[in-house]
């Protein structure tokens, strides 16, 4: 990693005029991810994990808040006014044999169609560009417009589908 985390923090205006700090994630985020994960819708739930699950646990929210940088990179938001949750939003890479990453997203319900997620995910793919990956790819249920038209938006392409997932690319050059 080339910066400090600290240089990762980017304040976002959002569609309805309100703001977000993105930032990556720390320690001490787990109680306040666990909370943004438990108001989660049951679609919401399934469009990011694939299935219905159950509800996470602390010990697993802990675990998406003490990585190590060098193998993935994780972002949360949160609101800069007046909210009942401290975070909002949870964007991370997974890197793979270290210049492909697989990037994962997910936005609480009410802060959804607000231009986040498209913030979150464009910031995470700048860094990751930034740590040397050259190709990213996500995996999004086929039935996912929102998340389907976030991924074009940002230049990712359909590479395939199969089984009602679409796997989309996007590949920069070195």
């Amino acid at each position: 990693m080339k910066k400090s985390l600290e240089e990762y923090e980017k304040i976002v205006m959002l569609k309805d005029g309100s703001k977000a700090l993105i930032r990556p994630v720390r320690v001490e985020d787990a109680e306040d991810l666990l909370k943004m994960f438990t108001t989660l819708s049951p679609e919401t739930v399934y469009n990011r994990f694939f299935k219905l699950r159950r509800p996470f646990t602390i010990e697993e929210v802990q675990k998406m808040t003490s990585i190590n940088f060098d193998e993935e990179f994780a972002l949360v938001a949160s609101p800069l006014q007046a909210s009942e949750l401290k975070i909002i939003g949870d964007a991370r890479y997974y890197v793979e044999d270290k210049i492909r990453a697989e990037v994962a997203i997910v936005v609480q319900d009410r802060w959804q169609l607000k231009g986040l997620g498209t913030a979150m995910l464009q910031h995470l793919i700048n860094i990751g560009r930034e740590n040397n990956i050259r190709e990213f790819y996500i995996y999004v249920l086929s039935d996912n417009a929102v998340m389907i038209h976030v991924a074009k938006k940002l230049g990712f392409r359909l590479k395939s589908q199969s089984y009602g997932i679409s796997r989309f690319d996007l590949t920069f050059q070195s």
